[in-house]
Formats: C-alpha cells, sequence, structure tokens
C-alpha cells in the first residue's frame, strides 16, 4: 500500500518541525523539502522552510538566495540603458 502524497507531506513536515524545535536544521531542511516534494503547494512546510533558512545561517535570507533563478535585487550596479537616437 502507497501513502496518499497528503499524508507522506504531513509526515515529513511533523517530522521536519520536531527536528526544528531540536536545531537540528540539516535533518528538518531535508524533511521539509521531501514534505514539499510530495505536496508542492503545502504552505506550512514554505513557512517552515524559510524559518530554517533564516536560521541555520547568520547570514540573511536575501532575495535570490533560495531561488537561484532569482536575480539578486540588492546590487548597487546600474542599469543597463538602451543606446536610443
Amino acid at each position: 500500500a502507497t501513502m496518499n502524497p497528503l499524508d507522506r507531506a504531513d509526515t515529513h513536515y511533523r517530522l521536519a518541525a520536531a527536528q526544528f524545535r531540536q536545531n537540528e536544521m540539516a535533518a528538518a531542511k531535508r524533511n521539509v523539502l521531501m514534505a514539499l516534494e510530495a505536496a508542492p503547494r503545502f504552505r506550512d512546510a514554505h513557512r517552515l522552510l524559510l524559518q530554517i533558512a533564516r536560521k541555520k545561517s547568520a547570514v540573511p535570507v536575501t532575495p535570490g538566495s533560495l531561488v537561484p533563478d532569482m536575480p539578486n535585487l540588492d546590487t548597487n550596479e546600474p542599469e543597463l540603458q538602451e543606446d536610443r537616437p
């Protein structure tokens, strides 16, 4: 018998939450990602992943640090201007 994806997601989420409370960030991250694999729109799991990311590193979470394809909006580089006649 296979588990329903939502049950699997909830199981991994609950385990991740317990690991987070025990300050086991690597294990918590692994399990919350497995929860999101099973149920990609699981809001509580997304919130927990953000908490883990904030607590895991002393470096603040910045735009682009969680989603690799997102541009870093904190740069002070000038915007490219189009040459117009």
